[in-house]
C-alpha cells in the first residue's frame, strides 16, 4: 500500500465488530490510518482492535448505537480526544430481518430504517464538523457517509440515488 497511505489519520467506522466493516477498518489500519472500531458487540470490538493494534497504529473500541444522538456525539467526542480529528467515515453499521416482506412485522421495518438511514444521518453529521476542519484537504466519506454539502432530503430517497449525481446536486448515498 505504497501509494495509498493514511497516515495521521483517524477513521471511526461504524458496525466494525465483525463483518464488512472489520475488514474495513483492517484495510484502513493497514494503510496506516488510526481506527476508532465502533459497534454494539463489546467481545467483537475489544477483538478488532487488538488485531489491529498489532498492525502498529492506534485503535480504540466504541460501543455505540448509531440510533441514538447522545451516543453518537459522546462517542465522537471520545475518538476525537482520544484518536484526534476524524478524516475518514465509513458508515457501516445496519440491521436485517431475515423474513419474507409480507411476513416483515412493520416495527421490524421500522428497525432497519432507523439503523440504515437515521443512524448513518446521525453519525455524518456528529462527525462532519471535526472532519472539515482536521486538514487542508477534505475528509473521505464512505460506504454512506453524508458529506456535509449534501442535503438531510437525500435520506428520503432511495439508495440508488447515489447515482443521481455529486454532492448538492440531489445525489447521495445513505
Amino acid at each position: 500500500m505504497e501509494h495509498f497511505g493514511l497516515s495521521g489519520k483517524t477513521a471511526l467506522v461504524t458496525g466494525a465488530a465483525r463483518g464488512l466493516g472489520e475488514v474495513a477498518a483492517g484495510a484502513l489500519a493497514k494503510a496506516g490510518a488510526d481506527v476508532a472500531v465502533c459497534g454494539r458487540s463489546r467481545p467483537g470490538l475489544e477483538r478488532v482492535g487488538a488485531a489491529i493494534r498489532e498492525l502498529g497504529v492506534r485503535a480504540r473500541g466504541f460501543e455505540l448505537d448509531v440510533l441514538s444522538k447522545d451516543e453518537v456525539r459522546s462517542a465522537v467526542e471520545k475518538i476525537t480526544a482520544g484518536l484526534g480529528p476524524i478524516g475518514i467515515l465509513v458508515n457501516n453499521a445496519g440491521v436485517n430481518h431475515r423474513a419474507p416482506v409480507l411476513e416483515h412485522p412493520e416495527e421490524q421495518g421500522d428497525r432497519i430504517i432507523g439503523a440504515n438511514r437515521k443512524g448513518c444521518f446521525l453519525v455524518a453529521q456528529a462527525a462532519a464538523p471535526g472532519a472539515s476542519s482536521s486538514s487542508t484537504s477534505p475528509p473521505s466519506w464512505a460506504a454512506g457517509a453524508i458529506p456535509p454539502s449534501w442535503r438531510a432530503s437525500s435520506l428520503a430517497r432511495p439508495s440508488t440515488s447515489a447515482a443521481a449525481g455529486p454532492p448538492g446536486r440531489g445525489g447521495g448515498p445513505c
